[in-house]
């Protein structure tokens, strides 16, 4: 993974899974920490602050305490170096959902 401080607001961190590449907000929707911060397994960037977990392919958040994902962003690769552009959906949303109170 590699995170890219400078772009967009809270800068956006690029990871590799299975050959691909994603790219996701590097900031986690729980906690305003610094996903890049965290550990990445398996396609998974998990937060350092509370342990939130996301998928990098999708944003989706895939545990507590996050009950939202993280924004992600397209890949474009070219002949000069590859881009990203935000996705017309701001966070991944497709994980878990938060627990009903009774």
């Amino acid at each position: 993974m590699r995170c890219f401080p400078d772009v967009d607001t809270d800068g956006v961190l690029v990871c590799r899974v299975d050959g691909d590449l994603y790219a996701v907000e590097d900031n986690c929707s729980h906690a305003d920490q610094k996903l890049s911060e965290g550990r990445f397994r398996r396609g998974m960037i998990t937060c350092p602050k509370h342990g939130a977990a996301f998928d990098v392919r999708d944003g989706s958040h895939q545990s507590p305490p996050a009950y939202t994902g993280v924004a992600t962003y397209e890949i474009i690769g070219s002949e000069t170096g590859v881009s990203v552009r935000r996705r017309a959906t701001e966070r991944g949303d497709s994980g878990p959902s938060a627990p009903r109170m009774r």
